[in-house]
């Protein structure tokens, strides 16, 4: 085990209730640190500094026992494969197509759902105006553009 950087982690990390939670560098809600010349997620690196398991061996995941993407107490993951990490995630709620999801009446940016494809996807007919019209004024540039005006 690297002592020396696990110390370095825990000077950009908050001890709050048994987590670890990183205060450094994220992408997509994780911690994410510059390691050996790579790109780590900081979860998954946890997880092979504790465990010794390979990181280029990518037939597993590192998993979250607390749901908390910033934590990277080793005593709060596992390393499991993909199908166990979304079924945790179905199971607490926190999986962006569970029960969660089906219960929700509002777009992301807070418009009513109020009418559904073909397909069964819920829209919000505001959204969808603006982001056609973002796309025709797009394409307009695009086309005057290519015409040299």
């Amino acid at each position: 085990m690297n002592i020396e950087l696990i110390e370095k982690l825990h000077q950009q990390t908050l001890i709050v209730d048994g987590h670890w939670l990183w205060q450094g560098t994220m992408s997509d809600g994780y911690g994410y640190i510059r390691y050996n010349g790579s790109y780590w997620r900081l979860h998954r690196l946890s997880v092979t500094l504790y465990t010794k398991k390979p990181y280029t061996d990518k037939s597993w995941t590192a998993n979250h026992l607390c749901r908390e993407k910033t934590c990277w107490n080793p005593l709060h993951l596992y390393a499991g494969d993909m199908s166990s990490n979304n079924h945790d995630a179905v199971r607490d709620g926190t999986h962006y197509k569970g029960a969660n999801h089906s219960s929700k009446t509002a777009c992301p940016r807070g418009h009513p759902y109020n009418y559904k494809t073909p397909d069964g996807k819920r829209r919000c007919t505001i959204c969808d105006r603006v982001n056609q019209l973002k796309s025709k004024a797009k394409y307009a540039d695009w086309n005057r553009r290519q015409r040299g005006g």
